[in-house]
């Protein structure tokens, strides 16, 4: 669920309406207002809520994490942060990226790690962004799981139209995050494995497995990449007395593959089995209801992209 709030006090109240409604996390969107922002922030946490951020106009990287914010979705504000005076003069976010500076990566990148914020970093997302010209991105075999009504929305969306000027600052911008997380991976830095799914052409599931080949790429251990995506990934949800590993009394949900992920991530695509609450499903079968749930999927997938977007 998400609400509109425009002043400090009905921030504090939604957060209050939230919390009353069972909601296990807060999450503070782009376009919130500063003065919200914190609002909202202060209120979750005086409710002992996980606070998770996209920010965007709210502020910068810096000022979230200093002001008490668990977890920074997308690398969003960190452009913001290393480069706070150039941004102060309306420079758009994406073009700070770029001009990358060793001694102010590394004093964000240590503010991250002492306060250990969650970051998730979704590469995948600034790979599609950064290479939208690519056209192998709408024609993948992987789309006849995308229900046609999301498949269409994608079409419509801005990189198959995005300006060339545009489409050379994501070219840009994209190595310039991949270096900034290879500075958290080799400093610690407290990163969990998303992809923002069903964001333009990610195809829900596999893209989750792009993002661990990105992070690899970045520097990651494939273990680490493997936990991530699990241990990591739960405690963040706040669900690690639940999931993430492989234990006595947790949700018996398994992965069965060919190889060994540990030392190759890509052995994750080789699946030979799922292990769902404790019973064996084969990926044939589960891929082919998939497709058949995709093309029949086309009111309700309508009806629910409309709803968000």
């Amino acid at each position: 669920m998400s609400v509109i709030v425009h002043t400090p006090e009905e921030a504090r109240c939604q957060v209050d309406q939230l919390v009353a409604a069972g909601v296990d996390q807060i999450k503070l969107y782009a376009s919130l207002e500063w003065p919200c922002f914190l609002a909202a922030l202060d209120q979750a946490r005086r409710h002992g809520k996980f606070t998770v951020a996209h920010l965007q106009d709210a502020g910068n990287a810096r000022q979230a994490i200093e002001a008490g914010v668990d977890e920074i979705e997308h690398l969003s504000g960190c452009a913001e942060a290393l480069w706070p005076e150039r941004r102060a003069f309306g420079m758009p976010w994406i073009r700070l990226w770029p001009d990358l500076s060793r001694a102010r990566v590394r004093a964000l990148v240590s503010l991250i790690v002492e306060r250990k914020t969650w970051m998730a970093v979704t590469l995948a997302v600034w790979r599609k962004l950064g290479t939208a010209w690519d056209p192998r991105h709408g024609d993948h075999p992987q789309t006849r799981y995308v229900p046609a009504a999301l498949r269409a929305w994608w079409s419509q969306q801005y990189p198959p139209i995005m300006a060339d000027d545009l489409r050379l600052a994501w070219a840009r911008a994209l190595p310039a995050m991949q270096i900034f997380t290879a500075h958290l991976i080799e400093r610690g830095g407290r990163i969990i494995a998303g992809s923002d799914a069903p964001f333009l052409d990610l195809m829900p599931g596999f893209s989750l497995h792009d993002e661990l080949q990105l992070l690899v790429e970045c520097g990651m251990r494939p273990a680490q990449a493997l936990d991530a995506a699990t241990r990591q990934a739960a405690e963040a949800l706040q669900i690690g007395h639940l999931a993430g590993t492989i234990e006595a009394g947790k949700r018996a949900d398994l992965l069965v593959v060919a190889g060994d992920p540990t030392a190759d991530i890509r052995a994750l695509g080789q699946l030979k089995g799922v292990i769902r609450d404790g019973h064996w499903l084969d990926p044939g079968v589960l891929l082919a209801e998939a497709a058949q749930q995709a093309e029949a999927a086309w009111p309700r997938a309508q009806r629910r992209i409309s709803e968000i977007y």
